[in-house]
């Protein structure tokens, strides 16, 4: 699912029309609201998230990736978090913050949520083939995590 379309499935007054070729640039200075249970992630910040929406939780990531393209590390990482407190065991989520993390420059937290995706069975595949991951992936640290999971793998 786009980017733009799914911040206007969550909030709808939000006017959000994203071009083909940047999914992103069109949420640049738009209010986007978290989940539709608490608003905790854009609004009332001292307040805690009861729901458990799988839905919330992969939009919340989708979110979260968005605004570190847009290199607002600080709203990323809120989000990632919040979806993570949501639906904790979910391999993609873990892989969107090694992600935000990565594009953050924040080499050991790509690494170590890295490294927690991978013991959950996370794609080596695609964490090798990620574009957001290139640099991250000539570090001495990925290389050291590339090479304990491929001496897992089985042959």
């Amino acid at each position: 699912m786009r980017l733009g379309i799914l911040a206007l499935q969550l909030a709808p007054e939000v006017p959000c029309t994203p071009s083909p070729s940047q999914e992103v640039i069109s949420l640049r200075d738009k209010t986007i609201k978290g989940c539709r249970a608490c608003n905790v992630c854009s609004r009332n910040k001292d307040k805690r998230c009861n729901t458990r929406d799988d839905e919330d939780s992969d939009a919340l990531g989708t979110q979260a990736i968005a605004y570190a393209k847009l290199g607002n590390k600080t709203t990323a990482l809120q989000l990632i978090q919040h979806a993570r407190q949501i639906k904790g065991d979910d391999t993609l989520l873990m892989f969107r913050e090694a992600t935000i993390h990565a594009l953050a420059g924040n080499t050991a937290g790509a690494v170590s949520s890295l490294r927690q995706a991978l013991q959950h069975n996370y794609s080596l595949e695609e964490i090798n083939s990620d574009p957001e991951l290139a640099n991250l992936r000539r570090t001495p640290e990925f290389a050291q995590l590339l090479q304990e999971f491929t001496k897992k793998a089985p042959k």
